[in-house]
């Protein structure tokens, strides 16, 4: 579990630029030696959102707003920090970066890890229509919707010897209609498995 905001602009606001976040030398030196030591099977690395991200503002509607706050996937594994937590991740046998703040589901991948964000908990995002979120996550009118779910719910993750599952559950539906998949209360309506 990383803390992505204790070292980032520490008593001003948000980063201006991705590039601006940061873990700061000791959390980055502990995330990278317990990566290091661990012989586990499987590796999650958990934050609130990338240790970067787009470059957009907090609407997703304007570039170099002087506002970066760590939205996007996998799309952005490699810019600033991340591509540090990134690398890292792949050198010592991580398979997942799990994260929130965008209030979707997404499953993403890049550099051979499984980028997840993990789910929608509240209403639709006013910004899931803006450009900056298309460039991160794809327009959920035309996209497989399989790929970025805009319905309420939540991710239920289960770890075996042999497999690691995510399975995406509706658990509402919004009254202003803004899901992209068909499915019920209750439903499963994404899983991927990882062997």
């Amino acid at each position: 579990m990383l803390d992505v905001h204790r070292y980032t602009n520490i008593g001003l606001d948000t980063p201006v630029r991705p590039e601006d976040w940061t873990l700061g030398i000791a959390q980055q030196r502990w995330f990278e030696s317990v990566l290091k030591e661990s012989d586990a099977r499987w590796k999650f690395v958990i934050a609130h959102h990338l240790v970067g991200g787009s470059i957009w503002d907090g609407k997703c509607e304007n570039k170099n707003s002087g506002y970066a706050y760590g939205r996007g996937g996998a799309r952005y594994a490699t810019v600033g920090e991340q591509a540090r937590i990134t690398e890292a991740i792949k050198k010592h046998g991580a398979q997942f970066f799990v994260y929130g703040h965008d209030h979707i589901f997404a499953h993403q991948e890049a550099e051979g890890i499984h980028f997840v964000c993990c789910g929608r908990p509240t209403s639709v995002p006013f910004w899931a229509s803006a450009p900056g979120f298309v460039e991160a996550y794809g327009d959920r009118s035309q996209r497989n919707p399989h790929a970025f779910i805009m319905d309420v719910g939540y991710t239920r993750l289960t770890v075996g010897p042999d497999k690691v599952a995510f399975e995406y559950v509706k658990t509402g539906m919004d009254p202003k209609g803004g899901e992209n998949i068909e499915g019920k209360v209750g439903d499963v309506v994404h899983r991927f498995e990882v062997t």
